[in-house]
């Protein structure tokens, strides 16, 4: 955002503009941290908000969770057999299926709400009926 008026000089073969802006600095932890579904905190230590990655794995069937009371879930029935894995990037709004073969798929047309964020501090973290051990939370922690 502009923090002063731009100023102009105009000079007989070019001109030279001054603009004043402001920009917020961010830097990231140098280690990703990670929480199961067994936490119902999640602790980012940065300043600003994190965009976590979700994991989802193995026989779930329409997976919800709550980060800070706010619910995230998919829209479309969805259901995950054993070795199937959903990824969902905050930080590149992607939702992808991995199957057991290895094959992916583009599944952010089936994701219904907006991509979860960590607050900084101490988030809230319910992964409602999805068994503990199938639900994995990356972050890095962001000044």
């Amino acid at each position: 955002s502009l923090i002063t008026k731009p100023t102009v000089m105009n000079y007989p073969s070019h001109y030279d503009i001054n603009i004043g802006i402001k920009a917020q600095p961010y830097g990231y932890s140098i280690v990703e941290n990670e929480v199961n579904g067994n936490s119902t905190i999640i602790d980012n230590k940065g300043v600003s908000i994190a965009k976590p990655t979700i994991i989802l794995m193995g026989a779930i069937d329409n997976p919800a969770f709550k980060i800070n009371d706010e619910l995230y879930h998919f829209w479309a029935d969805v259901k995950l057999a054993d070795g199937d894995i959903i990824t969902i990037d905050s930080k590149m709004q992607t939702v992808t299926l991995t199957n057991a073969e290895g094959d992916d798929f583009n599944y952010l047309g089936a994701w219904n709400v907006e991509f979860p964020i960590l607050e900084s501090g101490e988030n809230t973290f319910d992964v409602g009926d999805i068994p503990p051990e199938n639900i994995i939370v990356k972050w890095y922690d962001t000044w």
